[in-house]
């Protein structure tokens, strides 16, 4: 039987094959430009990364940042509303948000705003600035002694202000006094470090007195290494009536025990 004429199979993703490499190499292509465009987007200038993406949210938050810098407020307030339309939880847009507000003198929108970007993020140091100082105006010492430690733990350059302010605080209000204690309580990183910087001083020593016996009774008195801290510090200032003071008040050593 003759095979003359017969259409040869055609293969297996003929056609496809043929085309694929073509495919391939536009995706590569795509995504290459993808990434140079996301790379402008983080890197460019902001009026360069808003052209080049002009819907993407960190263009638009970078965007809104530079117009704040440049104190143009109404532009800012846009460009951080647009952003959020776009990216409701972007930490940016909602931290220009909020200083807008507080700028244009809505001190309230400007609090509800940069409470929930400080919740939101523990990095930025301006918001929590902000935050503290806000909270310390009305006295609400729970709240601004939360975002203090936040700052002091970030930030070395804001560990001697935030401790004199927790000094000053503690002496000269009372009611400072309950909130800084039980932020004492839960042993933050910090603790070691404060209760350093107040035996630097008379009025710090007595600082540290007050704590040292409030937290006696808690469930995190000072430890061993902070109280050897206290005592080597009052030994070095030759504070020997301080050192009397506080093993008195700690028993720690025990007063049955001898002191080498």
């Amino acid at each position: 039987m003759s095979l003359a004429g017969t259409v040869p199979p055609a293969r297996p993703g003929g056609r496809v094959g043929r085309y694929l490499p073509v495919l391939v190499g536009a995706l590569a292509v795509w995504l290459g430009w993808q990434m140079v465009v996301q790379l402008l987007v983080d890197r460019a200038p902001a009026e360069i990364a808003l052209r080049i993406a002009p819907t993407s949210p960190t263009a638009l938050a970078r965007a809104a940042e530079a117009e704040l810098a440049a104190g143009r407020l109404d532009n800012a307030a846009s460009l951080a509303s647009s952003g959020l339309q776009s990216d409701p939880f972007n930490f940016q847009s909602l931290k220009v948000a909020g200083l807008t507000r507080d700028k244009a003198g809505d001190t309230a929108g400007a609090d509800a705003l940069l409470t929930l970007a400080g919740n939101w993020s523990l990095r930025d140091s301006e918001v929590h600035a902000w935050l503290v100082n806000q909270r310390l105006k009305r006295a609400d010492y729970a709240s601004a002694f939360a975002h203090a430690g936040t700052l002091v733990r970030r930030r070395v350059e804001y560990t001697d202000p935030i401790f004199k302010l927790f000094e000053t605080a503690y002496v000269e209000d009372g009611r400072a006094r309950e909130p800084l204690l039980k932020r004492q309580e839960t042993r933050p990183p910090w603790r070691g470090r404060f209760l350093q910087s107040l035996a630097q001083s008379d009025r710090g020593s007595t600082v540290m007195l007050s704590i040292a016996g409030s937290l006696k009774t808690s469930s995190a008195p000072l430890t061993d290494e902070e109280l050897e801290q206290q005592y080597r510090v009052a030994l070095a200032r030759q504070k020997l009536a301080l050192i009397h003071q506080l093993r008195t008040l700690v028993n720690r050593p025990a007063l049955s025990e001898p002191v080498f």
